[in-house]
C-alpha cells in the first residue's frame, strides 16, 4: 500500500529529525 509506505517513510524522518535536533 502506497499510504503506508509513505507513513513508515514519515515515521524514519521523524526519527532522523529527532536526532538531528538532540545533537
Amino acid at each position: 500500500n502506497e499510504k503506508q509506505h509513505s507513513n513508515r517513510r514519515q515515521e524514519l524522518v521523524n526519527k532522523i529529525d529527532n536526532i538531528l535536533v538532540g545533537l
